[in-house]
């Protein structure tokens, strides 16, 4: 680049970012010890593409009191206290 002088920052924006120190997954599903307290936190950037999903789990939670459509107790809470981190296998 010759004249880096020459290009100005037109706009720009920052925003939050959930993360996850722990294993960097979600945390999702019911507090251990309140019951009217519920988590679906910690996505380490990838929210957007689980909202979906999430969503719909986190409904059958407080309607049904448990996953009905997909199982995401992988996710609870519960590993961060056992100090299990759900690590990914893959990542893309």
């Amino acid at each position: 680049m010759k004249h880096p002088d020459r290009f100005k920052v037109s706009s720009a924006w920052a925003g939050f970012y959930d993360y996850n120190s722990f294993d960097q997954n979600a945390i999702l599903g019911p507090h251990p010890y309140y019951e009217n307290v519920f988590f679906a936190t910690g996505f380490s950037g990838h929210g957007i593409q689980m909202a979906p999903a999430v969503g719909r789990a986190m409904m059958e939670l407080l309607i049904d009191k448990c996953y009905v459509t997909i199982d995401l107790s992988r996710f609870h809470l519960d590993r961060v206290y056992e100090e299990k981190p759900l690590f990914e296998q893959h990542i893309v």
